[in-house]
């Protein structure tokens, strides 16, 4: 064996590997919370959004002499106004060497795939990324949200009956001009169930599914709800354990405004290098609602 010389095993290693059948694959994984992405902006110019509660109306009564009133005075609807505050910019990079590949590879079939998949873990990690920094946004959310108290985690039927009642119950008023489930003051607005998110902890949801679908209770009041995703934890508010949430799609904004591959070759040692540029516009719009329900 001492006759072998690290050059000899780097050739002999070429050699097998021309003869052997290698594969590389990689998981693609998307964001859950993708259904919050609102679209592109162009660069240098930030989000901006308004909204104007509806305008109250009076009684009109003919003012008494001496006194005037001009019949024709009003009064504006009130408006709120929310910016984009926070800018996320970011970039992903992965090398990829001629040399190792060549070695490695048996055919030029088997050569692109290799690099397609590894420029995948690319969007892979650009989705795990965008998921984290939407997550990010939830104590936000809660601090800025009407809380919903007296919700325990579903532990048997009853508790899970009730809970998904109490679930429905509040997806159905947000349905109306309400300034019941908003987190400012004063303001009147009101969210479509195709446009509301649930958003609860795995526990909550399986104790849910679980519980009210072993009784003779009827399952598809589960459709009553809107669309659910699921994380491992979100925390506390109001010093309690936070269950579940549900929000208008508007309140996470998202907006790209830039996503793109580029790449550079280095003659110098064989290597091509793939960069995925990121930039977006982050933030929450305090008047879309949210409803926080804890224990």
């Amino acid at each position: 064996m001492a006759a072998f010389t690290s050059a000899t095993n780097a050739w002999l290693s070429s050699l097998i590997n021309k003869f052997a059948l290698e594969e590389v694959r990689t998981k693609t994984w998307e964001n859950p919370f993708a259904i919050f992405k609102k679209g592109n902006m162009p660069l240098g110019y930030h989000a901006g959004f308004h909204h104007a509660n509806p305008a109250a109306l009076s009684d009109y009564t003919r003012p008494a002499a001496p006194a005037y009133t001009d019949p024709f005075a009003g009064a504006d609807p009130v408006v709120f106004s929310d910016y984009l505050k926070v800018e996320q910019d970011k970039i992903a990079s992965t090398v990829i060497s001629d040399d190792y590949l060549s070695d490695a590879m048996s055919s030029w079939e088997k050569l692109d795939e290799f690099v397609q998949t590894i420029i995948g873990t690319v969007y892979t990690g650009n989705a795990k990324w965008e998921y984290d920094t939407m997550i990010a946004q939830l104590p936000e959310v809660k601090l800025a949200s009407q809380v919903i108290g007296g919700i325990t985690n579903p532990t048997n039927e009853a508790t899970a009956q009730a809970a998904l009642i109490r679930l429905a119950g509040v997806s159905k008023a947000m349905t109306r001009i309400s300034d019941t489930y908003t987190g400012r003051a004063g303001v009147q607005t009101f969210t479509d169930k195709e446009n509301q998110i649930l958003i609860s902890t795995d526990d909550f949801q399986l104790g849910i599914e679980v519980y009210a679908k072993s009784v003779a209770f009827n399952p598809n009041y589960l459709d009553k709800l809107p669309r659910w995703e699921t994380v491992e934890s979100l925390g506390q508010a109001s010093g309690n354990d936070v269950y579940a949430i549900i929000i208008d799609a508007a309140r996470f904004q998202w907006r790209d405004k830039l996503f793109r591959i580029e790449s550079i070759r280095n003659p110098a040692d064989g290597t091509t290098v793939y960069w995925l540029r990121r930039r977006a516009l982050v933030g929450n719009i305090d008047f879309a609602n949210a409803a926080i329900f804890t224990a």
